[in-house]
C-alpha cells in the first residue's frame, strides 16, 4: 500500500510546546501538526532569545514532520534522531556546526536561512526516500518501493513550493 503524505498545520495555543505532531495521524488523509503561534510570537518578542518567529516556526514544523516520517515506518519517536537530521541540514546549509538561533550568515536574513534550512531537510529526506526505493525494488519489495516513490513525489512537490516561495513571501506580511 503506497502512502501519500499530506500535512495540515493548525494553530492551537493550548499546547505546552511550539508544535506537536498528532501521533498516528499520518494514517489519516492528512498528518496533523499543531502549532502554538502565541508561544512562538512571545519567544520571538523576547529580545534575550535572539531568534525570529520564522526560524521558530520553520524549525518546529519540520521537526514535527520528521516525527511523522518516523511514524510512517512504525519507528519509536526519537528526539535525538530528529535533532541529528535537523543539525545535519543546518551543517549542510551553513557549512559548519551552528545552533539554529545563531546570527544568520553575513548578508542574509533569518527568513532566507530558515527557508534554506527547511529545503535542505527536505532534500535529505528526498535522497533517503529515493535510495530506499531503489533498495526495495532490488530486493523485490515492490509495495514498499511504491510507497517510497509516492512519498518522494510528495517531498518533491513540497520542495517546489518552498523553492518558489524562497524568492519572496507567498502571503502578504501583516502590517
Amino acid at each position: 500500500m503506497s502512502k501519500t503524505i499530506r500535512f495540515s498545520v493548525t494553530p492551537n495555543n493550548d499546547i505546552p510546546a511550539f508544535a506537536g505532531y498528532l501521533s498516528g495521524s499520518v494514517r489519516e488523509p492528512e498528518a496533523k501538526v499543531i502549532v502554538n503561534i502565541e508561544a512562538m510570537v512571545n519567544a520571538a518578542a523576547d529580545k534575550e532569545n535572539d531568534i525570529s518567529f520564522e526560524e521558530i516556526f520553520v524549525t518546529s514544523v519540520v521537526h514535527e514532520m520528521l516525527h511523522a516520517i518516523q511514524d510512517i515506518y512504525h519507528r519509536e519517536f526519537d528526539e535525538e534522531e530528529v535533532e541529528r537530521v535537523l543539525l545535519e541540514a543546518s551543517e549542510q546549509h551553513y557549512g559548519e556546526e551552528r545552533e539554529s538561533h545563531d546570527t544568520p550568515k553575513h548578508g542574509t536574513t533569518y527568513k532566507e536561512n530558515n527557508m534554506k534550512a527547511a529545503i535542505t531537510v527536505l532534500e535529505i529526506t528526498l535522497e533517503a526516500l529515493e535510495t530506499n526505493e531503489k533498495v526495495n525494488r532490488k530486493e523485490g519489495n515492490a509495495e514498499q518501493a511504491d510507497c517510497e516513490a509516492t512519498n518522494a513525489a510528495e517531498v518533491q512537490q513540497a520542495l517546489a513550493v518552498l523553492k518558489s516561495a524562497s524568492d519572496g513571501p507567498i502571503w502578504p506580511k501583516p502590517s
